[in-house]
């Protein structure tokens, strides 16, 4: 679900290329120490966008249409919340 919505969306920015791209400047020789760091920070950022991604989409796929029309929705900050494995995974990744 996620891949089809940055496929579509890759007119403004298409994040898996802009991960990648990043990557691979990132391994270029050469670089000056600061626009090393810049590059990193900024892939860290555009990773971090992707992992929230993954999240929502997870989110957005455990909803049931059908519950929505009886019940209010859990929001999504809750739904995480709730989630030990998502919080557990975020503290260890440390993302800036």
């Amino acid at each position: 679900v996620m891949d089809a919505v940055i496929d579509i969306c890759d007119s403004m920015q298409n994040l898996r290329e802009a991960i990648y791209d990043l990557k691979m400047l990132s391994e270029k020789k050469g670089q000056k120490p600061m626009k090393l760091a810049a590059t990193c920070s900024r892939g860290a950022h555009y990773m971090k966008r992707y992992y929230q991604l993954v999240i929502f989409a997870a989110y957005l796929l455990s909803i049931n249409p059908a519950d929505v029309a009886r019940a209010p929705m859990i929001s999504f900050s809750a739904w995480t919340k709730d989630r030990v494995e998502i919080v557990n995974a975020t503290r260890r990744l440390k993302f800036p």
